[in-house]
């Protein structure tokens, strides 16, 4: 090997940074706005190991999917719709999902779909190789709906509403953010059911309009979620959230609500002719002769005593 003295290894280590700085900024500049698309494959590797396992038994496909057998007969797990989706929401099923495994799919709790309704295209069918994800043009949002919407084979899921824990329906705070984040909102969802005697603005769900991105279920600030994704094969689940009675019809419509509040509905306690005054007077009475007989009682209290005693609390019962 040829001697080189001092300068010449720096002249020589100098122009390899130089140049492998210009390089890396040029790749920066390049993947501006396109996460992983001029990455290393070795980082793409370690991407979609990342990503393995998660989710349930039923898997949200992306946008565009034919149904499962379908979808499963064409896709060759190529991986370039992960690598394509600019919110990074498709993700590998793992080999606990057996004949799944290794083929895309969105976790929703997770990160949900926004269909890239701002883009020029959605960008994981658009790069799909062999039509296991059918084309679908973007640019007319109703369209788009009419295609992936309940009763269609491209249908990605349903949005279900578990009521019991919503925050909006159980008054735990007036939060509408579903609606908020739906692209098909005051369709797929819509606020003010009068039914929710707790908040003006509950969500209310509705299955035929929803396509299943998945959005609701990412943004509901349950920890358990009151959002959950389902087939729409699971015919059960969905008749039973998609029947309502006349009555519940009329009600949630605002019309005759039973949980309404209103004062001229409400009585005063005091005035009421179902409270008798003397009653109340031998009530007050009868408290503030058990008053005086525990004021009078020995400082440990009388044997099987339940008042407070600060002997008989746990320090570590907080």
């Amino acid at each position: 090997m040829k001697d080189i003295d001092r300068r010449e290894f720096l002249k020589i280590t100098g122009g390899s940074i130089a140049t492998a700085t210009g390089v890396s900024s040029l790749a920066i500049l390049l993947n501006m706005g396109e996460s992983y698309k001029y990455r290393p494959i070795y980082q793409q590797s370690q991407k979609i190991v990342s990503m393995k396992g998660g989710g349930e038994d039923f898997l949200l496909r992306p946008p565009g999917a034919r149904g499962e057998d379908n979808f499963l007969s064409k896709c060759i797990k190529c991986y370039l719709c992960v690598e394509a989706c600019p919110l990074q929401a498709i993700k590998i099923a793992g080999r606990e999902k057996g004949g799944a495994a290794d083929t895309p799919y969105i976790i929703p709790e997770v990160t949900g779909c926004d269909l890239c309704l701002t883009r020029d295209n959605m960008r994981c069918n658009h790069i799909c190789p062999t039509d296991a994800l059918e084309k679908i043009k973007n640019d007319d949002i109703k369209e788009v709906q009419g295609k992936l919407k309940l009763g269609q084979e491209m249908n990605m899921g349903i949005a279900i509403l578990d009521k019991r824990v919503c925050y909006a329906w159980t008054g735990v705070s007036a939060c509408w953010a579903c609606h908020e984040i739906c692209p098909y909102k005051d369709k797929a969802i819509t606020v003010g059911d009068k039914r929710a005697a707790h908040a003006t603005n509950a969500p209310t769900f509705h299955a035929a309009e929803c396509v299943g991105c998945g959005l609701c279920v990412e943004i509901c600030p349950v920890p358990q979620k009151a959002v959950r994704m389902v087939s729409q094969g699971e015919t059960e689940i969905l008749k039973a959230v998609q029947e309502a009675t006349p009555a519940e019809k009329a009600e949630s419509e605002g019309t005759d609500s039973k949980t309404s509040f209103s004062v001229e509905d409400t009585e005063s306690r005091t005035i009421s002719d179902t409270i008798n005054p003397d009653d109340i007077k031998l009530e007050n009475k009868e408290d503030n002769k058990d008053k005086e007989e525990k004021e009078h009682q020995p400082k440990g209290g009388k044997k099987g005593d339940d008042s407070w005693q600060p002997s008989k609390q746990d320090v570590m019962g907080f």
